[in-house]
């Protein structure tokens, strides 16, 4: 299957954007392949340009001068499709002016008293990538388990761009019905 979409955005401060996206599936025997790829955009926050919190440790400031992000993400993957679900999917995404928080230390020149603070901020060109692993078990009729594993890094020229990022991530869901009401 074949899937082909395009958004279109409208913002009063950035323009008009048109945001192309495909997607290609295809069942192999008891298998699926997929490869996706789209064009997305986001416009800054109230939040990333306005806000002001200097009683935050350090201090939280927004900047009216952000540029709105772009990016372009593609995605590979493989499901496979018995009683036991698993899949791995492998993604790249190319983001321009993507907008996180800069850490900034200023240093008085007379007192030599330093002040640190956050500030949202545009970095340019950032190369996201990693890999998801997830397995998916049905134990019984009631019980089940999911399994996730997630690794992701960046090519970058600041350390900043991960920041709240986890580089390993390992999560374990699991589900049980007691009663048609209950479930865990």
């Amino acid at each position: 299957a074949i899937n082909l979409g395009v958004r279109f955005n409208y913002n009063t401060a950035y323009g008009y954007n048109i945001l192309p996206s495909f997607a290609l599936k295809q069942r192999v025997h008891n298998q699926i392949l997929r490869f996706n790829f789209s064009h997305n955009f986001r416009s800054p926050s109230l939040k990333e340009l306005y806000y002001e919190m200097e009683q935050h440790s350090p201090s939280i400031y927004g900047n009216v001068n952000l540029k709105p992000q772009a990016s372009n993400h593609y995605s590979l993957s493989v499901e496979s499709v018995k009683r036991i679900n698993s899949s791995f999917e492998a993604y790249a995404s190319q983001n321009y002016n993507m907008i996180n928080y800069r850490s900034i230390t200023e240093v008085d020149p007379i007192t030599s008293d330093t002040t640190s603070y956050l500030i949202s901020d545009n970095y340019s060109d950032i190369l996201l990538y990693g890999v998801n692993y997830n397995n998916y078990i049905d134990l019984s009729k009631k019980s089940s388990i999911k399994g996730i594993y997630s690794y992701t890094s960046a090519n970058s020229k600041s350390n900043d761009t991960l920041d709240g990022i986890s580089k390993h991530a390992i999560k374990i869901q699991i589900h049980h019905q007691f009663n048609n009401k209950l479930r865990l």
